[in-house]
């Protein structure tokens, strides 16, 4: 029996590449305790993989498959067999926006 089995699962999604910043530490503190409770418990820095952009090329509807040989590829059935995804990321400060 594997590990995982009857237990809920959480996928912890960091989206900051800080890795000490304040979204890394809340998320880590959420995940601390969903396994504390017994959960099995995934982490993901999305900062580690290159993901492209959809191209809306409509192949994934006819074969199930997306074309994209990227990081995304790695990443869907994490999503799929989690239970709860928790997901982290900082607060846009507005930093990268253009200025006219």
């Amino acid at each position: 029996m594997p590990e995982w089995e009857g237990k809920v699962r959480v996928l912890g999604v960091f989206g900051s590449p800080r890795t000490a910043g304040n979204s890394s530490t809340l998320l880590e503190e959420v995940l601390a305790g969903a396994e504390e409770q017994g959960a099995v418990v995934e982490r993901v820095l999305l900062a580690k993989k290159l993901i492209a952009p959809c191209l809306s090329c409509d192949a994934c509807s006819q074969t199930g498959v997306c074309v994209q040989r990227d990081g995304m590829s790695g990443l869907v059935e994490p999503m799929v067999v989690s239970d709860v995804w928790a997901l982290a990321t900082p607060p846009c400060t507005g930093g990268a926006r253009r200025r006219s």
